[in-house]
């Protein structure tokens, strides 16, 4: 035990992982329970730091390699570095020790050192971020003299690093995503699911908003990033399957933000009480907490089609210029896309008029919901 006296002060055993130094400790707080004798006492032994940025689906997505990772170590405590966007998200994980913004992390990576770095992301920030820590042990991606990624660690697997070079290479990938990603640490993924901590508060407050609207909810989230032109489901495809869930007595919840929120709205006012619009922009614990309540989930490839999986939802995901392969979902998930021969092109912009998320009808995206919500009774 790592327990150290101040003079005149009792025992505090600051290897502790509830330890936090300028603060009483989380149990303490709860109970007053003192340290001595803490049936809570969990000693940390070997100190990780996991370094993904990104966007938030993807960091999302990423928790569901950390029971692998902290398999790897004894007694881990892990810190990771993510985009100050993603901290809330991260936020409630039992399996994260802390979680620092990338603004915040030069500080921290110049004054500690790790037994372990793992570098889950291939991008010049995450890179520099890797090369400045500490530590004894280091995995995953590998930058070279000019600051960018050259390829994994010894011992892991480069086909993630190799495919992410070619978008041919990307189209004819059969693998999925977590598998490459946590193979490049030359670990093996054994299929969690992401984690998500919802928030008790945030729950009864959706709850009580959607008091009385009719079931089935059918989530939907239509929009996404502005990276790729087609990434997104046509607003005339929505407004068409909005108006068959009313025809079929459905309630619909509308999830997005920015423009996509400004859409939702005038949909939810067109179509009358059966639709509402969740307005959750900034609040990722009140868009967790809506899409944990739906009886199934309509998404585009983004961060709410990742939450789905986690709060195990039923999800009906449609994919046009990303690679349906790569997503791990269910078994009984419907990844819907089109027949086109340049399926996941991962280009940013198309000039074909008959798209491939112009050929996701609302009449397919119906049955595919219908369909899963049969098997979900099954």
């Amino acid at each position: 035990m790592d327990g150290e006296r101040a003079v005149g002060q009792p025992v505090v055993f600051m290897d502790c992982r509830f330890y936090r130094g300028s603060s009483p400790c989380e149990p303490h707080k709860r109970d007053g329970r003192s340290c001595p004798g803490c049936d809570l006492y969990d000693p940390i032994i070997e100190h990780v730091l996991l370094i993904k940025l990104g966007a938030m689906g993807d960091v999302l997505r990423t928790t569901a390699l950390l029971p692998d990772i902290a398999a790897a170590h004894v007694r881990p405590a892990i810190t990771w570095i993510a985009g100050r966007e993603s901290l809330d998200l991260l936020s409630g994980n039992p399996l994260i020790h802390r979680a620092v913004g990338t603004d915040a992390a030069m500080p921290l990576l110049a004054t500690r050192s790790f037994d372990a770095v793992y570098t889950l992301d291939s991008s010049e920030e995450a890179l520099a971020l890797s090369r400045a820590a500490s530590a004894r042990v280091r995995r995953g991606y590998r930058s070279g003299p000019h600051g960018t990624a050259t390829g994994v660690e010894p011992g892991g697997d480069d086909t993630l690093f190799r495919i992410g070079l070619s978008d041919a290479a990307k189209r004819a990938n059969r693998r999925s995503y977590l598998e490459m990603l946590l193979a490049t640490a030359g670990l093996s993924y054994s299929g969690h699911r992401p984690a998500i901590a919802l928030r008790a508060e945030a729950v009864e407050a959706v709850r009580l908003e959607l008091a009385g609207l009719p079931r089935p909810w059918i989530g939907v989230n239509a929009g996404a990033s502005g990276r790729w032109q087609h990434k997104r489901w046509t607003p005339h495809h929505l407004t068409r399957f909005v108006a068959r869930l009313c025809d079929e007595r459905m309630s619909t919840l509308l999830f997005g933000d920015g423009d996509d929120a400004v859409s939702n709205r005038a949909l939810a006012a067109r179509f009358g009480p059966h639709v509402r619009s969740i307005e959750s922009t900034g609040r990722l614990d009140r868009l967790f907490a809506a899409i944990a309540e739906v009886d199934a989930l309509v998404t585009s490839d983004t961060l709410a089609m990742h939450a789905g999986w986690a709060l195990r939802r039923p999800v009906v995901a449609l994919f046009g210029p990303t690679s349906a392969a790569e997503i791990d979902l269910d078994p009984d998930d419907a990844k819907l896309h089109a027949d086109l021969p340049c399926l996941g092109c991962y280009r940013s912009t198309c000039d074909i008029e008959r798209h491939c998320m112009e050929l996701l009808t609302p009449e397919l995206v119906f049955d595919a919901v219908r369909t899963r919500m049969a098997l979900r009774r099954a």
